[in-house]
């Protein structure tokens, strides 16, 4: 995921160098001024969850490089849309004498629409979207470690946790570097466990959660 982000912002970054290429160095015609709706939003699909195009763009001199969503401005995807049109229409001609350097990004914390506005999301390891992340099949990883302290048994699959795949993988990740020794260094090995079939995990209302199968 982290690897398709950064190829994405990549792929911004080109599309807006040639959109700047293919208009003979000369600006289009000077684009609406439209005060944008901010933040706010209905639902959460409302808000936009990769925020490059911070900022709107009325003149040359506001001109940025689109860079990683810092995580520090939420938007709504009306309003981005609006800024990156705005950016793509003035910036071209900028873009060829000042390239952007390609970025290698993360994922920024997920936004959720509370209150009517778009914020960041109060339960990140677990929220998903079709746009966003999808839900670990399997949590297996079901805690961060940061030292070897925090470090435990893994066995089978849980049900009363869900998280998505990329706080799956993270949490899978640390448990690895931190647990590895430890396993060889404790007082008696981890019990092999003897699992079931867990439940399927399902994206509902934005946050991963299992599913209890039909009987």
């Amino acid at each position: 995921m982290q690897r398709w982000y950064g190829l994405f912002i990549a792929a911004g970054i080109a599309a807006s160098l040639m959109l700047g290429g293919a208009k003979g160095g000369c600006l289009p015609d000077p684009v609406d001024v439209v005060e944008p709706a901010g933040n706010s939003c209905n639902a959460t699909s409302d808000c936009a969850q990769f925020v490059v195009y911070y900022k709107d763009v009325k003149s040359e001199a506001d001109c940025y490089c689109p860079m990683c969503d810092s995580g520090e401005v939420h938007l709504n995807k009306e309003t981005l849309a609006l800024y990156q049109k705005h950016f793509e229409a003035i910036c071209g001609e900028w873009q060829k004498t000042k390239p952007c350097p390609i970025p290698k990004c993360i994922l920024p914390t997920p936004r959720e629409c509370q209150s009517n506005v778009c914020e960041p999301s109060p339960n990140p390891e677990s929220f998903c979207s079709p746009e966003w992340n999808e839900c670990a099949p399997y949590v297996i990883y079901y805690k961060p470690v940061e030292k070897p302290e925090d470090c435990y048994c893994i066995f089978c699959p849980r049900n009363d946790i869900s998280l998505n795949q990329t706080t799956h993988e993270r949490y899978r990740q640390q448990w690895e570097y931190h647990c590895s020794d430890w396993k060889k260094w404790r007082d008696y090995p981890c019990p092999v466990a003897s699992c079931i079939q867990p439940f399927p995990k399902a994206c509902v209302e934005n946050h991963c959660s299992s599913v209890s199968p039909e009987p």
